[in-house]
């Protein structure tokens, strides 16, 4: 047995000019799941983050032994960042959490979203059917408008995809292969579990918006809407032309026997 092979859970944290929350994310974690009391680990990677947090995180690491941190240099993007941060996971559950989490959401919900694992494979944190919370329009507007196209180019009927705080079981992301690098890795992740018939519930919880994140819509609305077409054309078209090419490779010669 591997030295984290009893962990169950694993909170994984992108860090992106988020240095200056990062002990106080920490400690409300440690604090947090201490009271759970199942074994954790927190692993944190920074994406290139121009604040530099290496040293402070190198520092959480030296004081929490559960605390695990990565680096990509240059900036590789949220889904390279994700891809890493998950296959380097040891828990049976992963807890995807953005670096505010501790403080948009209110985790005293952890414990309801932990229940419903016993019959799901991913639960989400769902933003948008919490009626007290305050979400500014325009995010509003954004949100919808990429569940519309998820739902319409991919079948996803997810209402929050972009959530910053999701727990999926280990054992069915092993089942499916990502390849996306920034954002749009969230509408592949569930075309994906989609797929391998992941069971799926979004749970309403409350959140306070705070516009410190790195998602800004202005700037990466137009590039993530775009991913989201090469995602869609790489599903929907390249693997299945790949499958058929590798699973009936009868078929395709006796078409060039037949024009001969």
């Amino acid at each position: 047995m591997g030295r984290y092979s009893k962990i169950e859970y694993s909170i994984v944290i992108p860090v992106y000019n988020s240095k200056r929350i990062l002990e106080q994310n920490c400690l409300v974690l440690q604090n947090l799941f201490k009271k759970i009391g199942r074994p954790f680990e927190i692993l944190y990677c920074s994406d290139g983050s121009p604040d530099k947090p290496m040293p402070l995180l190198r520092k959480l690491a030296k004081t929490y032994k559960n605390v695990r941190i990565f680096e990509n240099r240059p900036n590789r993007g949220l889904g390279f960042t994700l891809r890493r941060l998950f296959a380097e996971s040891q828990g049976e559950f992963i807890i995807y959490m953005d670096a505010d989490t501790y403080f948009t959401t209110d985790l005293t919900h952890l414990s309801e979203l932990l229940r419903h694992l016993k019959n799901h494979d991913v639960v989400i944190g769902d933003r948008y059917y919490w009626k007290k919370n305050e979400i500014p329009l325009i995010r509003i507007i954004g949100s919808y408008t990429f569940f519309f196209l998820n739902r319409l180019l991919f079948g996803i009927k997810i209402r929050d995809t972009g959530s910053g705080l999701v727990i999926y079981r280990k054992s069915i992301l092993d089942k499916i292969r990502l390849v996306s690098e920034r954002f749009e890795i969230h509408t592949e992740l569930y075309a994906r579990l989609q797929k391998v018939g992941a069971r799926v519930i979004e749970v309403p919880v409350e959140y306070r918006h705070w516009s410190g994140g790195s998602f800004n819509i202005w700037k990466h609305g137009w590039e993530t809407l775009k991913r989201m077409f090469k995602i869609w054309y790489y599903l929907k078209i390249k693997e299945k032309v790949g499958n058929l090419l590798t699973n009936k490779p009868h078929f395709f010669l006796l078409q060039l026997r037949k024009q001969r």
